[in-house]
């Protein structure tokens, strides 16, 4: 008899095979989902790749119960994150194992997104034929059922013979890649219902597209855009007028549509001094970096160069200082993180209001502008900003000088 405690959850070996688990990890229904389904797929693979005819019919049940309770979990998960806007589900019916009660649950929140639709169509076929087999999670986890109402407990997967493991594993392959679109897009849905941008018959994509499409039509009110939707979104004239006036109010859709919006405190004639002192800035890079190639010890000249694009900025600075007030430069950065945090353009006076409040003198607004301004990246991430706060037309204009630029210097390389 070996007198041994069995303690799984202390490290007495290598610690690469510690595996995290609750506090230690991302300990949610997406974590034990994706989890069960990657154990289904490596089962399945094992069996298929190695052709352990022996075990395929002990592995087989692990298999089948892995995916269908990932389907389960998932549908907890969704039901759960779209809670967290006003795509309401009574928590209390998010429990039990039947796969069909908390389907039917997830059918009702889908009609209000067209994407929500789509997973669900998707899923749909796959989800019901393993439900048909196992309606309460008993059939692949017990030979025999349970006992109900004084009946007596019967065979599992009864009238059952075989299961096609090649076809388990194209279909469970396809029904992974749905999951995890399912999962990602409740989170998208969730997000975007309370930035508040949709309407009853759009959502947020849907919105985004129809105000592109209306910026290729005649303002203002977009005739062959209503003529396409109202065709291929079944869109009636009320909806259509909802979403046009969703679209006027929202500073990156009206832009699309051709109605550009001011900034929030930037003059235009202002941020072109401030694009034409960052095109000097990256034009000097450019030069420095082709004359320096591949050396690793920087020469006088090199320091000098590197001297010279920090003088750009403090030039910059020095020239327009009087009229680089605390609002603007808070403009300038909302401007730079808006697009290099990928955030929503619904955040942007936000953004600006935070930005604003951290700039408290005349100290805070140098070291605020030369910071921004120190960025290679700052007029690329402005331009995509631009687009994203209805400044269309600046943001190409600024694009094309770029452009310009970027193809000067690769010609001479």
């Amino acid at each position: 008899m070996v007198d041994k405690t069995w303690n799984i959850f202390k490290s007495l070996h290598s610690g690469r095979f510690n595996a995290c688990v609750g506090e230690n990890s991302l300990h949610d229904l997406k974590t034990y989902s994706n989890g069960y389904m990657e154990a289904s797929i490596l089962l399945l693979n094992t069996v298929l790749d190695n052709r352990l005819i022996g075990q395929m019919d002990t592995l087989v049940h692990p298999i089948l119960y892995s995916a269908r309770h990932a389907i389960e979990l998932t549908i907890k998960y969704t039901l759960f994150e779209l809670n967290k806007c006003d795509l309401k589900t009574e928590e209390a019916k998010i429990s039990g194992h039947n796969l069909c009660k908390l389907w039917k649950l997830f059918e009702a929140i889908a009609q209000q997104d067209s994407r929500l639709r789509n997973c669900y169509e998707n899923i749909d076929p796959i989800l019901k034929e393993l439900d048909a087999a196992d309606r309460d999670a008993q059939d692949f986890r017990y030979p025999v059922g349970n006992a109900k109402n004084g009946t007596p407990a019967t065979q599992t997967l009864a009238g059952k013979r075989i299961v096609d493991l090649v076809t388990v594993r194209e279909m469970i392959t396809y029904l992974e890649e749905q999951l995890k679109s399912l999962q990602e897009l409740s989170v998208i849905v969730s997000i975007e219902r309370n930035l508040g941008t949709y309407t009853q018959d759009l959502n947020r994509d849907e919105l985004k597209k129809l105000a592109i499409d209306c910026g290729k039509g005649t303002p203002p009110y977009y005739p062959e855009a209503k003529k396409t939707w109202q065709k291929n979104y079944s869109l009636s004239g009320h909806g259509f007028g909802r979403a046009m006036k969703k679209i006027r109010s929202h500073r990156e859709f009206a832009g699309y549509a051709g109605v550009e919006k001011d900034l929030i405190a930037l003059p235009i004639d202002l941020l072109d001094k401030i694009v034409q002192f960052k095109l000097i800035d990256l034009q000097t890079s450019f030069s420095s970096n082709r004359q320096l190639g591949g050396k690793l010890i920087l020469s006088v000249n090199d320091l000098v160069d590197s001297i010279e694009i920090d003088t750009i900025a403090s030039k910059a600075y020095d020239e327009l200082k009087e009229h680089l007030t605390a609002p603007i430069i808070a403009e300038l950065e909302t401007l730079y993180y808006l697009s290099y945090l990928f955030e929503y353009s619904e955040n942007y006076v936000l953004n600006f209001e935070q930005k604003l409040s951290c700039i408290s003198d005349d100290k805070g607004c140098r070291d605020s502008f030369l910071h921004v301004f120190s960025k290679t990246n700052l007029l690329q991430n402005v331009i995509s900003s631009l687009n994203l706060v209805g400044q269309n037309a600046r943001s190409k204009h600024y694009q094309n000088q770029l452009t310009t630029l970027e193809e000067e210097f690769k010609d001479e390389r």
